[in-house]
């Protein structure tokens, strides 16, 4: 349930109230993943990652508020279905210093998702229900990226650096009007750390990062 905001006046009568007794939010979600990994010896790994997650969620928001369902002028429903896949595979390698307590951890994959999503939106009042919002969202990115960590210090010491190079096309079609829109984004994006554990129990770590906002269906 959705109770909406309390003013003043209202909340001090009983702040746990809901002056919105007819906005609610509905949803649930089902997926799984699979993982695989694979080493050959100590210094080579390679790993496989996937998943697929099918989601849907709905809110009822009404116009106006009301003790009773012929109070509201109209309420909106706005189902939303989403599915998602995505795969990655990795690569690391480990160099070794023979003479000190040294090693590198090279990093090197490539990541890639599609989601298909269905947006609706339903206004329902006393003449009916109708609907006004029939859209289809479609988004696929990929992106290959390498990082470097050096150990040092016996592992008290971590430092990291790396770039990826990401993709993203978003198209989004309007149904009822027969009208798509579409939008691609490529950028580099940089990311480097450091971690230190100067005495066991207690660490610390610093890091920067260049990242996509959340995509967006238009």
């Amino acid at each position: 349930e959705l109770p909406g905001g309390l003013n003043r006046i209202e909340y001090q009568a009983d702040p746990f109230q809901s002056r919105r007794p007819f906005d609610r939010f509905d949803g649930n979600r089902i997926g799984t993943s699979l993982k695989f990994k694979w080493q050959p010896n100590k210094n080579h790994e390679f790993s496989a990652i996937s998943y697929y997650m099918h989601t849907y969620r709905t809110s009822i928001i009404a116009s106006n508020k009301g003790d009773s369902p012929s109070d509201i002028d109209q309420f909106v429903e706005q189902p939303r279905i989403y599915d998602v896949t995505a795969l990655e595979p990795r690569y690391t390698w480990r160099a070794n210093a023979k003479s000190r307590p040294i090693y590198n951890d090279l990093n090197i994959g490539i990541r890639g998702a599609l989601e298909l999503a269905n947006l609706s939106q339903f206004t329902r009042d006393a003449g009916g229900r109708i609907q006004t919002v029939d859209d289809d969202g479609r988004l696929g990115a990929i992106a290959g990226y390498i990082e470097d960590q050096l150990h040092l210090l016996d592992d008290r010491l971590v430092i990291g650096g790396g770039i990826r190079f990401e993709g993203v096309v978003a198209s989004r079609r309007a149904n009822l009007e027969r009208n798509v829109l579409t939008r691609s984004y490529y950028e580099p994006l940089p990311a480097v750390s450091m971690w230190f554990s100067p005495v066991e129990g207690f660490a610390l770590f610093a890091d920067y990062a260049h990242s996509f906002g959340p995509p967006q269906f238009l």
